[in-house]
């Protein structure tokens, strides 16, 4: 049977009665593991206080936290993140100091941390709430589109849905097969005329070129 927040943090108080008094500080570390999403495992050794301080410290290396500069906010996990714009975008404080903080919590979440995410429930949540952002419909004080360009919040929408995806099909257990090779033959006219204008590689560019004289010939 799984076990819910409230039977966590019951157990996390529990055991620090028993502890001893070198190890009543570790109360913290215990509370933050028992809020751990459902699904990781949360194992404490009581053979000694440097081996129970280990077993916290490497837990916490394993689930990284991410702090606000010049704040005391930090999340762990993608809803944790969600929870902390969804309260803190909606407190009205004109202040330069507050627009900072909000900019930091909502620049804090990255593709690559997308990518590392195991938390589908905080990854639906965060691409919800972004998705609303880039149609300015979220409906906070200062939300996502206040801070992120809205091509950063196009970015993080397909890393979001691709991460979900991958973690909703299984795809993120195999491993990753290399695509065919970039072949200028294989692409319609229409795409191998945008790639001209706009790849920043010369020498593919020239390669493109290439293609195109080679198919206005054989017209």
């Amino acid at each position: 049977m799984s076990q819910t927040l409230d039977e966590r943090m019951r157990v996390a108080d529990a055991i620090a009665t028993l502890l001893t008094d070198s190890l009543a500080s570790e109360l913290g570390d215990l509370k933050w593991l028992a809020r751990q999403p459902e699904g990781v495992e949360i194992v404490v050794k009581f053979s000694g206080a440097a081996r129970f301080r280990a077993a916290v410290t490497s837990s916490r290396r394993s689930m990284a936290i991410i702090t606000i500069p010049g704040s005391n906010l930090c999340w762990s996990t993608i809803s944790e993140w969600v929870a902390l714009s969804n309260a803190r975008g909606q407190i009205v404080r004109a202040c330069s100091g507050h627009y900072a903080q909000m900019d930091a919590l909502y620049r804090s979440l990255t593709i690559e941390r997308v990518r590392a995410s195991h938390d589908n429930t905080g990854l639906a949540a965060a691409r919800e709430l972004l998705d609303n952002a880039r149609n300015r419909s979220c409906g906070q004080f200062r939300g996502p589109e206040r801070s992120l360009a809205r091509a950063e919040i196009g970015a993080l929408l397909v890393e979001l849905h691709n991460r979900l995806s991958a973690l909703v099909s299984g795809r993120w257990l195999l491993p990753r097969v290399k695509g065919p090779a970039f072949d200028p033959a294989l692409l319609p006219d229409a795409a191998l005329d945008r790639l001209i204008q706009t790849h920043p590689d010369p020498g593919v560019v020239e390669r493109l070129r290439v293609e195109r004289r080679t198919r206005q010939l054989a017209e």
